[in-house]
């Protein structure tokens, strides 16, 4: 993936963005410096969870890639929640 490029997700997400995981949900892919304060904070307990938002994260923020989600299973409002871009079509 090259610097500033774009990555586009095709997903259903018939159940929403990960329900076992509301962290996720709460936070989104926030620079990987935030995730790793809340961590130290005992605000992100669960280390598995704050593991996987990281390396997502350092992807996103690192190489600034637009990732834009296109699904039927989650809303526009909760997709930029996450910190991500939104598209109802291609």
């Amino acid at each position: 993936m090259k610097n500033n490029g774009i990555v586009v997700l095709f997903a259903k997400c018939t159940d929403g963005i990960l329900p076992e995981h509301p962290d996720i949900l709460k936070y989104g892919f926030l620079e990987y410096n935030t995730i790793r304060d809340l961590v130290n904070a005992g605000q992100l307990k669960n280390i598995c969870v704050a593991s996987c938002m990281a390396i997502v994260s350092k992807v996103i923020h690192d190489k600034g890639i637009n990732c834009i989600l296109l699904s039927d299973g989650v809303s526009e409002s909760i997709t930029r929640k996450l910190g991500l871009s939104w598209t109802k079509s291609l």
